[in-house]
């Protein structure tokens, strides 16, 4: 009797081992895809603009700071110490090392640095059906059928968002907040003939 007994105990044993194991690779599977869905996000933001703006160039040479055409400083724009600024114009490689933490689309043309950002209003468009994945922070709003504007609370965010909808297959195509800014009319022909000038991103 206690030989069957023992034998059974075993059976049942092994029995649950086996459930157990299969209830446990089930749910490391279902992790494993969450994870999979949700891309890895720094949210926090580096250097920021302070203020929109379409482009801003910054003359090393002459350490002269335009935005959309209007002289300005490293300081007013981009919120950093007179330290700051005055390490960055020391040289091309400072001047990048400071503009390296954040999501500026940045060029240079000998010591001319060109900087345009398309995530500065923490937005932008998605076509799709529905939105499938959400990440925390992001607000979703149907402007129409089939058109979302997907908000988020930082530009490293925005950014890493609107990489990861890209490679949704049920995102059929996504659409960059537009900034726009009219130039004040100065000559009575724009009044007459011609238009204030509007530029976009």
């Amino acid at each position: 009797m206690r030989r069957k007994t023992r034998t059974k105990v075993k059976k049942y044993l092994k029995i649950i081992g086996i459930i157990v194991g299969i209830i446990l690779l089930v749910i490391g599977i279902i992790f494993a895809i969450k994870l999979s869905r949700r891309p890895e996000i720094s949210y926090e933001d580096g250097l920021v603009g302070k203020n929109p703006f379409i482009e801003i160039t910054i003359d090393l040479a002459n350490k002269e700071v335009k935005r959309d055409n209007t002289e300005t400083s490293l300081r007013d724009e981009f919120d950093i110490t007179e330290e700051q600024e005055n390490l960055a114009y020391t040289s091309v490689e400072e001047m990048q090392n400071l503009l390296s933490d954040s999501v500026f689309d940045i060029s240079l043309d000998g010591q001319k640095f060109t900087i345009k950002n398309q995530y500065q209003t923490k937005k932008f468009i998605v076509e799709a059906n529905e939105v499938k994945h959400k990440v925390e922070g992001e607000e979703i709003t149907e402007l129409s059928q089939g058109m979302y504007l997907l908000s988020f609370y930082s530009e490293r965010l925005t950014k890493a968002m609107y990489n990861y909808y890209q490679n949704q297959e049920y995102i059929k195509q996504i659409y960059n907040d537009e900034i726009f800014i009219d130039e004040p009319i100065n000559d009575i022909s724009q009044t007459v003939y011609g238009d204030t000038r509007s530029y976009s991103n």
